[in-house]
């Protein structure tokens, strides 16, 4: 019974020693420095393969700004609202006002440019840079609101539509196809960035 209560209290310590380090934009090795510890120190506690003594939870207190106590007692779940549906619908009301922005500039150049001119043939590329533009703006987006991991689709989306729109603008040049030969590469540095990023995040 009493070992039950000690595995308890390990794992509230160490959910604690997660929640407040995280909530304080440090890395294990960050902390490790301030407390003059290994990371790997960090890490056992994290993990709830020991705990701190009272000396060094002591001084996580006064780091943090919090109480002793706050370590070893089961932390309330905070109530988030729901925020999902709004950020949804603002990222997508700023890649809607990217279209109604290329859907403006077709409508002027259609209305006032001399038919038969390179610009009055070419409006409906508008629509097709408002694609790599849409995705520029999913990424700023999903930067700030969700998981910064979907940017690698988001990035890649950006890259080809871009080399699409680039595409059908210098269709007359020759062997203008070769600019999709020069994402592939591009492709592959922005899978292993993220992949790297990614697997850094889930260390720290």
């Amino acid at each position: 019974m009493a070992m039950e209560k000690y595995e308890n209290l390990t794992a509230i310590i160490a959910e604690n020693l997660v929640y407040y380090r995280k909530k304080a934009q440090m890395t294990q090795l960050q902390l490790a420095e301030k407390l003059n510890y290994s990371d790997k120190s960090i890490s056992k506690w994290e993990r709830g393969e020991g705990v701190p003594d009272i000396f060094i939870l002591a001084q996580l207190a006064k780091l943090y700004g919090l109480t002793v106590n706050d370590f070893i007692a089961t932390r309330k779940k905070e109530r988030v609202a729901n925020l999902f549906m709004p950020k949804v619908l603002i990222t997508l009301l700023s890649i809607g006002l990217a279209w109604l922005v290329a859907t403006i500039i077709f409508s002027i150049i259609e209305i006032i440019a001399l038919k038969d001119t390179i610009i009055y043939k070419n409006a409906w590329l508008m629509f097709i840079y408002a694609i790599p533009i849409s995705f520029i703006i999913l990424i700023i987006f999903n930067d700030i609101y969700f998981k910064r991991i979907y940017n690698m689709f988001a990035t890649s989306a950006l890259c080809w539509t871009l080399a699409l729109a680039l595409f059908l603008t210098l269709r007359h040049l020759e062997n203008m196809y070769l600019i999709f030969v020069a994402v592939v590469p591009l492709q592959i540095l922005i899978i292993l960035f993220y992949t790297l990023l990614c697997k850094k995040r889930k260390k720290n």
